[in-house]
């Protein structure tokens, strides 16, 4: 009110969950703005769909695509195709990788595309593979082309937000997730906090299974803690 702003309902959607659709047509009516249906777009990011399906990553593919057309190839060398994999194709998928576990069927698609676009510079096409994708993907100091294995990738992303758990003691979505899920430093350092099937979510799911590895790469065994003034580091627990 201040500063003279105010929402314009006819650029605003709305949207009901549980509620009956006669009320939403009434109200949509009554604040002149349009009806929509979960699953919808914002800031490029499907809310509301199931992030283990598929289907819900479609227009990152679509993307790509595009962005992967045959013209574009044929004037680029080897190379260039590769600079433009590492520089363009991979990061277009970002903003999703950095919140949604990838799954695996929508990787392979992933790496088929970029595969293709690389040895045939077509979308599809059967053909000798001369090098295998995996060495594709090591570092250019130990024999590949540095081109990002997407699920490592992923896995990098998502674990980066276990740290952030860690580090932002005063976000706002804090205080939401502990509500839920109980203090965060100690589920993730000490494990002792585990919230019941039907409290969690398919993110939370998949950032605990991250947090959960033991093996020598694990996030938690790469942990280290500074007592500090003892707040947050219970011997008991340890």
């Amino acid at each position: 009110m201040v500063s003279g702003l105010r929402v314009n309902m006819w650029k605003s959607k709305m949207y009901g969950v549980g509620v009956d659709q006669y009320f939403l047509q009434a109200a949509s009516q009554f604040l002149s703005c349009k009806l929509d249906r979960i699953p919808f777009k914002f800031l490029g990011v499907v809310v509301g769909g199931n992030p283990r399906r598929s289907t819900f990553l479609n227009p990152v593919i679509t993307n790509m695509n595009a962005k992967l057309s045959p013209w574009i190839g044929r004037l680029l060398s080897i190379g260039g195709r590769v600079t433009l994999i590492n520089s363009v194709i991979t990061n277009l998928p970002v903003y999703y990788l950095s919140f949604f576990k990838l799954p695996i069927k929508v990787n392979e698609e992933i790496v088929k595309l970029q595969r293709n676009f690389l040895w045939h510079n077509v979308e599809e096409r059967k053909g000798v593979n001369w090098i295998s994708w995996k060495t594709i993907c090591k570092h250019k100091e130990d024999g590949g082309l540095g081109v990002k294995d997407m699920l490592a990738f992923n896995k990098a992303l998502l674990t980066k937000w276990l740290w952030r758990f860690l580090k932002e003691d005063n976000a706002i979505w804090r205080g939401i997730l502990e509500e839920r899920y109980g203090l965060l430093h100690e589920r993730i350092i000490f494990k002792t906090i585990k919230a019941t099937i039907s409290m969690k979510s398919l993110w939370w799911r998949d950032l605990m299974q991250i947090g959960d590895v033991d093996d020598e790469y694990g996030f938690t065994q790469l942990l280290s803690i500074r007592i500090g003034d003892g707040s947050k580091t219970s011997f008991w627990l340890s």
